[in-house]
């Protein structure tokens, strides 16, 4: 049984992200949690245990801690939006070691947002990213999406990943007139007229995945409690290789595919 309905697939085409509800269930949200604060020495109720911690962990220990939560429905909603060529469970992470190849780890990489003061209300960030930075090219290379995994509900005012609906087709149409090169770390955000950002909101279980081109950023955590997130990656099977559609669109095609028409430019 699909698990993405028609509606959900527009979606992402046409804004570039969408949340797909609870497909982390309650048990897998519990007890991933416990292993990856234990991991980091955090309890989520006590602050004295906040104080001095990383946001983010790209050690293997940690990470592994995350494994499970790279759930088979999980790899199913994968599959419905870039087809079966893509590697399960590996995480790309720019921040690790890179050594000519797309650096992976497997699982999840931990991003929390620990509480801030101001008042309980979003405000947009003051700047946005591609994932990838400078390793993201213009057609899928070492990244077919970004996909931010959440252990606690959140408010718009509780430290959202916030997006700007339909960036990734203007980036991409941008890149394809520009020739953008992965070398170019500056270029990796394009300054073109973005929708306003819009928080994602979520409740633990839920997953949002974005298209690999998708503007977004993070957002400051206005609420009492830990935003528990996790960020992993998609990436393409390196032995079967992202090939460009041509023409109009038939009807073996991917939403991603759908994202990267050029017949309609």
């Amino acid at each position: 049984m699909p698990i993405l309905t028609d509606t959900q697939k527009t979606k992402f085409i046409e804004d570039g992200y969408v949340v797909v509800s609870g497909l982390l269930g309650p048990e897998m949200v519990a007890e991933t949690k416990r292993r990856l604060l234990d991991s980091m020495d955090i309890q989520e109720a006590d602050p004295a245990t906040w104080a001095g911690k990383s946001s983010t962990r790209h050690e293997a220990d940690v990470i592994a801690t995350t494994q499970a939560a790279r759930t088979p429905e999980f790899e199913q909603v994968t599959a419905q939006l870039v087809g079966e060529n893509f590697l399960r469970g590996i995480c790309f992470s720019p921040f690790l070691e890179w050594n000519g190849q797309p650096p992976m780890c497997k699982g999840y990489i931990p991003v929390l947002t620990f509480p801030s003061p101001g008042e309980k209300r979003f405000k947009p960030p003051p700047s946005y990213h591609i994932d990838g930075g400078k390793y993201v090219t213009t057609y899928p290379g070492p990244n077919f999406l970004a996909v931010m995994a959440y252990l606690t509900d959140v408010a718009d005012f509780g430290g959202t990943t916030v997006v700007r609906p339909g960036s990734h087709r203007q980036v991409f149409e941008w890149w394809l007139a520009n020739e953008h090169t992965p070398e170019d770390p500056f270029a990796t955000v394009p300054p073109l007229d973005y929708a306003d950002p819009i928080p994602v909101t979520a409740q633990a279980g839920d997953v949002c995945f974005m298209h690999y081109l998708m503007v977004h950023s993070g957002s400051e955590n206005h609420s009492k409690n830990i935003r528990i997130g996790m960020n992993t990656a998609v990436m393409p099977d390196p032995d079967h290789p992202y090939i460009p559609r041509t023409g109009k669109p038939v009807s073996d095609w991917t939403p991603m595919d759908y994202t990267l028409r050029t017949d309609n430019l």
